[in-house]
């Protein structure tokens, strides 16, 4: 069932090429305009470098919203073959995120690649920047995929989206940092998946050991790692990526067998 189920999803991508390239021509667009937004930055001071790393990341996971109307349309057609037991809930489940995941991990490597050779930054650390890219991309593809398995419809989805998504992007280390933030709203930046991705990114390519009392302080990358508070933690920050990715896949799965059921 699994394979038959894989098979017709991939017949259906195959027959919408249009848009599947459409969306990998956008991706491609969208980095060569934010490209051009921060056109060498690599050779600007670090302080400079941390608006691309953040907007990078923004673009991503705000793009990662569109997806949700496709995974609604594919769940209306789920609900009725499952009501009519042509096969079980978790087919499905494993098949559409295995092709939808396959999907935007491309579309996304395509945007990230342009945007990180326009800005002009040593392809050396493009290893550790994609890497918290793909982490922190994964976890919002999560998030609204959860959303997408709750929501009646597009509409819905949307709406619903919005206050999750609104705490990711503020509270992350950069807008809403840990010096400023309210003490009681704390947990908000560590509940974040681009703080984590922010903070190693910016460790990773900003580490450069210069001492506070050098003359060039002000302009060193270690400058913007004490003033953001960023510290070097890969595990708990991948630990907590992935958690996160695994706990809204869980919930998507839940809500998809329990949610918006078909009634005869």
């Amino acid at each position: 069932q699994l394979a038959v189920v894989f098979h017709r999803m991939l017949v259906l991508k195959k027959r919408d090429i249009k848009a599947l390239m459409v969306d990998y021509v956008v991706s491609i667009v969208k980095g060569i305009i934010i490209g051009l937004a921060f056109w060498d930055t690599g050779s600007k001071p670090p302080i400079n470098q941390l608006s691309f790393i953040f907007l990078v990341l923004q673009m991503a996971s705000i793009g990662l919203m569109q997806g949700m109307g496709p995974i609604i349309d594919q769940r209306t057609v789920m609900k009725f073959d499952v009501s009519d037991m042509l096969y079980p809930t978790h087919v499905f489940i494993l098949a559409s995120i295995t092709i939808n995941s396959l999907s935007v991990i491309l579309s996304n490597l395509l945007f990230c690649i342009v945007c990180f050779a326009m800005a002009g930054i040593d392809f050396e650390y493009f290893g550790d920047f994609y890497q918290w890219f793909f982490l922190a991309v994964m976890t919002f593809d999560a998030f609204f995929s959860m959303i997408a398995a709750i929501a009646k419809g597009s509409d819905d989805a949307m709406i619903r989206a919005m206050p999750g998504l609104i705490i990711f992007l503020l509270f992350n280390g950069f807008f809403v940092t840990k010096v400023t933030v309210l003490n009681w709203m704390i947990w908000a930046i560590y509940l974040s998946p681009l703080f984590y991705a922010i903070n190693q990114i910016s460790v990773s390519i900003f580490a450069d050991g210069v001492d506070q009392d050098d003359p060039g302080y002000l302009s060193s990358g270690q400058y913007v790692i004490d003033l953001y508070e960023f510290t070097d933690e890969p595990v708990l920050s991948a630990g907590v990526l992935v958690g996160e990715c695994i706990f809204f896949r869980l919930m998507q799965v839940i809500c998809l067998g329990k949610l918006n059921n078909i009634e005869h």
